[in-house]
């Protein structure tokens, strides 16, 4: 009976673990086109997201440096080689638009989603900022919707440009899921 009681238990505790790491249906608005983006457009891919505010004083260095050095790399068709890798600045500031515009242009943010309702942040937790995520999306189709995608990283602040590297590497390479 006890045996009994700890299979079951073991299971329910593996398949919450796997559904608390899914991600659901997330959407933004293009800051640039202001059409609406899916995180299913990214499906087969991984994804970096880099929630900022022009308010905020270390988000300027953070999202430079994960622009020169996680975006330019990964954008660089040498680098293309297997899983497709995505920059993504994620705006939460509804104000100030002249004052977002000089930030981006600053930091050299290249693709820029708002999101104004803010049900990104919410879901995944975002409580200080910078905020970075790293979701991998090579398990997931543009069918599948949230099916497929799971966070392999998050972190309030960038820890640094190396632990990203190595947790998108891993993540292309096939390697175990890094921890969040």
């Amino acid at each position: 009976m006890i045996r009994k009681t700890i299979l079951i238990t073991w299971a329910v505790l593996a398949v919450a673990t796997s559904l608390a790491a899914q991600v659901p249906l997330l959407s933004w608005k293009d800051r640039a086109t202001k059409a609406p983006v899916k995180l299913q457009d990214f499906a087969g891919e991984i994804v970096v997201l880099d929630y900022f505010a022009y308010w905020c004083v270390p988000c300027g260095p953070a999202s430079k440096q994960i622009e020169e050095e996680i975006a330019r790399h990964y954008g660089d068709p040498a680098a293309q080689q297997g899983v497709r890798v995505r920059v993504l600045g994620i705006n939460i500031e509804n104000s100030r638009q002249d004052m977002t515009e000089k930030f981006i242009a600053r930091a050299g943010i290249g693709r820029v989603l708002d999101d104004s309702k803010g049900a990104s942040m919410e879901y995944l937790g975002v409580r200080a900022l910078p905020f970075i995520v790293v979701l991998d999306g090579r398990a997931a189709t543009a069918e599948s919707g949230a099916s497929g995608w799971s966070i392999a990283y998050q972190h309030n602040g960038l820890e640094s440009v190396e632990k990203l590297r190595t947790v998108i590497d891993d993540l292309r390479s096939g390697k175990k899921k890094a921890k969040r």
